[in-house]
Order: structure tokens, then sequence, then C-alpha cells
């Protein structure tokens, strides 16, 4: 008998496995959608909100890409440029590059998935210059031509290192990255004339500079065990965002300089504005933001209610923030003269926000935040804890609308992402991931204590979360929602790009690290039992998080007795597909938690 019996289920590509996910998938949306369809008009206009996020800011002014009213969109200030509409049935515009002068243009688009084709425009007259395929990223335009970065996630690149892999390409030819080893990220801008390299592995950065013209003399001028990513070149230098130290960040020059010093809250963002440096700390597991100048002084501060800021891009002039919050999908801010200026707004509600904490078991406190009217029945608690992402206030459409509708929201920061700085991320790795775990059912306690149901939510790493907490702790949910979930911790890094997180979860080919993952994989630590309620939902074509755990995770629980509901998206990768497909899925989710709660 095979090792893994089910292991089948991850041919996602043979006919047998698409019926039996997709036959279990139509069973799942019979049972949900005769509620789902009660709540799909509110949550499509939930959805449908304008969100904005900022791609570049140049002389022209403002690039942005915009998803509203089931359409993306790329915006030159107020001034449409592009719609998804252009490109095909069931586009999703996923990322625009633009000169400093704003006259060209890349950008690129799938149908959800991370892999899809990216153009270059030459704005005034529309004119298609370039046409690329595949998973490129990092588009940076020369006098003449551009460069890019590629990712080889399933074949080996030209220099014949293993997948993944990436590699700076200049008219079909790589000329940077030969021999960079497999797993390691490669991003690039410019500034100045100025080629901004990073070269990292999780906590570890090279970074490099030269002329953009000229990679084959870019060198190293920064980097070692820690992250660190350069924002522009002025002066003669290299300005960089680092996390030396204690991990909390710092803004120095590439000569050692220390322009902001590192102090107790996490750095987010940076950039140069003129002679000042923006900034954006997590303080609180909020951000906040502060100006100083380029001696490290502090000049002035933005007031800002509970927000997340998302990014800051400057033009030297001014620079432009993006900030999100549980009701509002997006707020922009200039800064420029010295002053802030709100530019843009989308609100959805008003959504009343409380904050609490709750003791894991080893004794470290864990605070969350509680979105929505207090419900007398039951709350919806939300977790991710890893990869040294922050949970915080940020604007999600099902949280907002189950909100609003009478479901309070609890966003649990765990351990495992960078709420506290990076010692807080690592005290949720590898062989410590079971703090994780303990910490999200501590907040679960708390709740189930005041009497009240819990159903936990997660996706992604978040699925790994509650898949764990599934296995470990049934009698604390009143139900689970697993989404695009990694669960077979001993497989993971032989499905898609999953060899990408061994240095978060381990190698499951070194037996040390097979015997924590094995204890914990909630794959394998499935009992025959009757589990609460379960939804696991995923996309046949997830090129990031591959089907097959879902599809597994679901089967083994099949065998053991309990009913899982599986849902399967036939469109769309790890970050979705179209709005008016997305809502559907989204609507069933929805429908589930609200049932389980009733």
């Amino acid at each position: 008998m095979a090792e893994d019996p089910l292991q089948w289920l991850e041919e996602t590509d043979g006919k047998r496995v698409r019926r039996w996910a997709l036959s279990r998938s139509a069973r799942c949306r019979r049972y949900l959608r005769p509620w789902a369809r009660k709540i799909e008009p509110r949550l499509a206009e939930i959805y449908d909100a304008p969100v904005r996020t900022v791609s570049r800011v140049t002389a022209r002014g403002i690039f942005y890409i915009e998803r509203k009213g089931g359409a993306y969109s790329v915006l030159l200030d107020e001034r449409p440029v592009l719609s998804s509409a252009e490109l095909g049935r069931d586009a999703v515009i996923q990322g625009a590059y633009a000169d400093d002068e704003g006259g060209r243009m890349a950008f690129s688009f799938s149908k959800g998935e991370d892999e899809g084709t990216t153009r270059i425009v030459d704005l005034p007259s529309k004119k298609v210059e370039a046409e690329l395929k595949g998973v490129i990223s990092s588009v940076v335009f020369l006098p003449e031509g551009f460069l890019y970065v590629r990712d080889f996630r399933k074949e080996k690149a030209p220099d014949g290192s293993a997948p993944p892999a990436s590699r700076v390409v200049r008219d079909g030819r790589v000329v940077f990255g030969e021999g960079v080893p497999p797993g390691h990220v490669i991003g690039v801008k410019g500034a100045q004339g100025k080629a901004l390299v990073t070269v990292f592995k999780w906590n570890k950065t090279e970074v490099f500079s030269g002329d953009l013209d000229a990679p084959q003399r870019w060198r190293r001028v920064y980097g070692g065990d820690f992250l660190s990513f350069p924002m522009t070149y002025a002066d003669g230098h290299v300005y960089l965002l680092s996390y030396e130290g204690r991990g909390f960040g710092r803004v120095v020059r590439d000569d050692g300089e220390v322009v902001v010093p590192e102090g107790e809250e996490v750095v987010e963002h940076a950039e140069v504005v003129g002679d000042e440096v923006v900034v954006s700390f997590i303080a609180d597991c909020s951000s906040r933001v502060k100006v100083f100048g380029l001696d490290g002084r502090l000049r002035r501060a933005l007031g800002l209610p509970k927000s997340h800021v998302l990014s800051i891009d400057s033009d030297r002039d001014r620079a432009v923030l993006t900030a999100t919050s549980f009701g509002t999908p997006y707020a922009i801010y200039q800064y420029s003269g010295g002053k802030f200026e709100e530019v843009g707004r989308s609100v959805v509600a008003d959504l009343p926000v409380r904050e609490g904490s709750a003791v894991s078991k080893d004794g470290t406190k864990v605070h969350y935040f509680e979105v929505g009217r207090e419900g007398p029945k039951g709350a919806l608690v939300y977790g991710y804890g890893g990869f040294s992402i922050p949970l915080m206030p940020s604007f999600d459409p099902v949280l907002a609308f189950l909100a609003e509708s009478g479901v309070p929201c609890v966003i649990a920061n765990l351990r495992g992402g960078n709420e506290y700085g990076e010692r807080w991320h690592e005290a949720a790795k590898r062989d410590r991931k079971q703090n994780v775990f303990d910490d999200f059912a501590a907040v679960i306690s708390k709740f189930r204590g005041e009497g009240k149901k819990v159903v936990a939510y997660g996706r992604s790493n978040g699925g790994l979360l509650v898949g764990a907490t599934l296995t470990q702790h049934p009698e604390l949910l009143d139900g689970a929602v697993i989404g695009y979930p990694v669960l077979d911790m001993l497989r993971f890094h032989k499905l898609s790009v999953g060899r990408y997180w061994v240095d978060e979860y381990g190698d499951p080919d070194a037996p040390g690290d097979r015997r924590f993952l094995r204890r914990y994989s909630p794959y394998h630590n499935l009992k025959k039992v009757r589990y609460p309620p379960t939804l696991v939902y995923t996309s046949l074509y997830d090129d990031r998080v591959h089907p097959g755990h879902a599809f597994k995770f679901a089967a083994a629980m099949e065998r053991g007795g309990s009913r899982p509901l599986l849902r399967v998206q036939a469109k769309g990768g790890h970050g979705g597909s179209t709005p008016r497909v997305r809502v559907k899925e989204l609507a069933d989710v929805a429908a589930f938690i609200q049932m389980q709660l009733a």
C-alpha cells in the first residue's frame, strides 16, 4: 500500500480527480445556495465598493489600480487608462508599473492565477510594444527598452537552476541572477538612473546597485542575515529600510550611516521625500505615520484612525500613502511641502472596534480586535500567524459583511506575524509552530468561556492554522472555514511553490524537521471522529497552494466519518478570480458561517 493512499488526489489535471472534486463542490453549493442567495446582494454591494492601491507616483500623476463594480481598472489620477473589459472575459489586473515620466506602462493580468500576461504599452499612442508570458514582476523602464524579473516556477532557469528561480531579464536574455540558488526572490526598481536590486530568501537579503543599463556591473552594496530593502538613490548613496539589530527596522545609507534609528515600533514602509523620510510604524497592531529629517529628528506625524498603511510611494517631491481599515476599503494621503492631505477615500460601513487580549498556554499575551456589535450567540475568530505577516485593521468584504449583519469578527494577532517585530515571527516558526495554534486556541477559549459559539476562519497559512486547531481542539469549535489551505506538512514542499516555505515550516526531508511537522500536520492528525461542521474551499487552478491539500484533507475527513463541505472554484487562482465569481464564493463562505452561528 502506498504511504499516502490519497496521494492520487494531487493529480488535479486528471479527469478522475476533477470529477471527484467538482461533484463534491456541486453538492456543497446546492446546500449553501438558499442561504447564500439571500445575502449575496448586500455582499456584492460591499465587494463592489471602490478599492484602490497606488501603483506609482510619476511626474504625470498618480497611477492607481482600482477594483470597482465588478471590474478592474488602471487610473492616472481620476482618468481611466485601462479597463479589464478590454483584456477579455474574466480578466483580473494584478499589477502595473510606469516610468518616471508616466509615458510608458507595463501591466499584468490573468484569470486570477499568479501566471499570466504582461504587456508593455506606450501610453500616448496606446501601442503595445511587447507582450510577456509567465510570472512577471519588477518591470523597470530604460531610455531604450526595459528590464523585468521572471520567476521560473515549473521549468529550469536558463542557467540550469532548478525551479523555483528568479532572474532579471532584458530582451529575452538573463542579465542578472545567474547562479542565484533556487527559492531566492529577486526584485528590481530604478531611481535616478540607478538599479536597486534585492536578492532575498525570507530573512536574508543582499542588495545590489549600479547603472540601470549596465547589469553586468551591478555590485553588492548592503545585506546580511537580515531583511533590507532599497528605497531610493540620492547624493551618491542608496537609502535602505533595514531590519538588522533587533529587527524592528531602521533607515540607513549604504555606507552604514543611520538616518532613522531603530526604536520600539516595527517599521512597515519608508520613503525619502526631499530632505525628509516618511515612515509608517506598527504600534498597538495599527499603523502610525511619522516624518523625520535626514538627520533622524522627528518633524511631524499624521493622525490616523485605527488603520493599516499598505504602501508608500514617492517621486522625491511628494509621497503618497495607501491605507485601509475594517470598514474603509482605502484612504489615500499625499505628503508634500511639509503637509499631509487626504486625496481619496472609500467607506463601506462605520464599524465599532474593540480591543482585548487572551493569555496563551505559555503565558504570552495575545492581542485581538473585535469588530462589529457584540453578539449574544457567537463570534467568528480569524487568524493567520505566519510568514511575518501582521493582521492589521484592514478591509475584508466577508468580515465587513458579517460585522455589519450582527456577527462579531475577532481578528487575532498571533505569533508568527510581525506585529511586535521579528521575534514575534520567530516565536512561531519551524519547531515553534505549535505556539501559534496555542495562541489561537486561547483567543477562541476566551469567547467560548463567555458562553458563545465560535467559528474559526483562516486562508492559506491561516488554513493550516484552522486545520491544526480543528484536529487538536475540535471541542472548541462550532464550525471551521479553511480556505486555500496548506494541510499536508509532509509533502507541501513537493507541491506547486511549496519549496519557498521550507524556511518558515521546516524541511520534511530532514528527519528532525519531519518529526515536528508530523506532530501537528492537520492531514496526518485527523481521527475517525465526527468533527464540527467544516467548509474547505480552494481553486482547481491555485498555482501557489496546491489544491491537493484541500482535496486530501476533505477526503480523509470523509473516511473518518465526518461530512465536510468541499467547495472548488473552477476559475481563478490563489488570489481569487473575477469579482462576480469571487462574490459567489464569499457569499457561500459567509452563509456557512451564519448558519453555524444562527
